[in-house]
């Protein structure tokens, strides 16, 4: 194997493990925020909305860079992203 490819193999283990532990983390989150009764409703809308950014953020990536828009803008709208759900978060009724 080479070089390169070793340091590769040990970037996405090390990403991975910090996904695991950041979807383990949001998981715990939503159960402690929802009653017993609706734990089935709530994790359904984290589903949707998972599997909804999951599509949203590259699309939005590739398309202001495939117009012609620079990295930085496009990682500016990934931080609006971020912002808009803390935002939703912390103003949450």
């Amino acid at each position: 194997m080479k070089p390169s490819n070793i340091i590769i193999s040990d970037i996405t283990k090390m990403k991975d493990s910090y996904c695991g532990a950041g979807w383990a983390a949001s998981r715990a989150y939503i159960s402690t925020q929802l009653d017993t009764k609706n734990l089935g409703y709530g994790f359904s809308f984290y589903i949707i909305f998972d599997r909804f950014s999951s599509m949203i953020g590259p699309l939005a990536w590739a398309g202001l860079v495939a117009f012609g828009a620079p990295y930085q803008v496009a990682m500016l709208s990934m931080t609006i992203f971020i912002l808009i759900g803390i935002m939703v978060l912390k103003y949450k009724k």
